[in-house]
C-alpha cells in the first residue's frame, strides 16, 4: 500500500462481496490506486454472447498530466477457484490466456494493436512487443500473471500506454472465486527530484478477494 501525504491505496471495504455481473457493463472497477493526481485501476467484465466462459481485466494507467511523470511498468495476478460452500475454493484451471493490448495514448488515440492468445493447444507464455512488452503466463494453472514494461529500447521513454484488455478462458461454472492484486511504477515528476513511486491495489500478502456471480449469465446461454 502507499504510504505518505497525498498517496492513496484503494481499499477493499467488503472482502469475499458477491459480484453479480451485468453483460451490459463494460468495466466493474474492482481495484484503484492513486499518487496525486496519477493513478492506476483495474477493472472486469464478460462477454457471455461474444466470448463464452472469458473473463476479461482492464488495466488504466493515468498518469499527472500536468507534471512530466509516466508509468514505467506494471503487473497484475489473479487466482481463480470454485466457489466452495465448505470455503475450500478448489482451484479453476485457465484453458486460455490473452490479451488484446490496444494501447491508448493520452488523446484516447490508439498508438498500437497486437494480440497474443494462448490455450491449450500452444506454448504456456507468450510475449508481445509494442511499445510496450506485455508477457501473459498461467495456462494450465488457476493463476494468471501479466507482466508490462515499456520498451527500454527508446530513447524517449513514453511509459506504459492509457489502457490493456487481458482475459482468461476458464470451465464452465456458475460462480468464480477470484484473488487478485496489482502494482505499478510510476516515474518521473518534471519540477524538482526525479522520484519514483509503486501503486499497489492489493498485495501478494492481502490479496483482494472477490466472488463473481455468474449464474443468471451462464443459465442465459454463457
Amino acid at each position: 500500500m502507499l504510504l505518505g501525504r497525498n498517496r492513496e491505496a484503494f481499499k477493499d471495504p467488503e472482502p469475499e462481496c458477491v459480484i453479480r455481473i451485468n453483460p451490459k457493463q463494460k468495466g466493474m472497477q474492482i481495484g484503484r490506486a492513486n499518487d496525486r493526481s496519477s493513478y492506476f485501476a483495474i477493472s472486469l467484465w464478460i462477454e457471455p454472447r461474444e466470448s463464452p466462459c472469458k473473463i476479461f481485466f482492464g488495466l488504466d494507467f493515468m498518469p499527472d498530466p500536468v507534471v512530466k511523470e509516466r508509468f514505467q511498468s506494471a503487473s497484475f495476478h489473479v487466482t481463480f477457484g470454485h466457489d466452495d460452500p465448505e470455503g475450500q475454493h478448489p482451484p479453476l484451471k485457465i484453458l486460455d490466456i490473452s490479451s488484446n493490448c490496444i494501447g491508448e495514448d493520452r488523446d484516447g488515440e490508439e498508438s498500437s494493436i497486437s494480440t497474443f492468445s494462448v490455450s491449450s493447444d500452444n506454448i504456456s507464455n507468450e510475449t508481445i512487443t509494442t511499445d510496450t512488452d506485455v508477457i501473459g503466463q498461467g495456462l494450465h494453472s488457476p493463476t494468471a500473471v501479466w507482466s508490462l514494461t515499456e520498451d527500454a529500447s527508446k530513447t524517449i521513454k513514453r511509459g506504459l500506454d492509457g489502457h490493456y484488455r487481458v482475459s482468461v478462458r476458464l470451465p464452465t461454472t456458475s460462480r468464480v472465486w477470484i484473488k487478485y492484486y496489482g502494482k505499478a511504477v510510476l516515474v518521473g515528476g518534471g519540477i524538482g527530484p526525479w522520484r519514483r513511486v509503486t501503486l499497489q491495489s492489493g498485495s501478494v500478502e492481502a490479496p483482494y478477494r472477490r466472488i463473481l456471480d455468474l449464474s443468471e449469465v451462464v443459465e442465459g446461454g454463457m
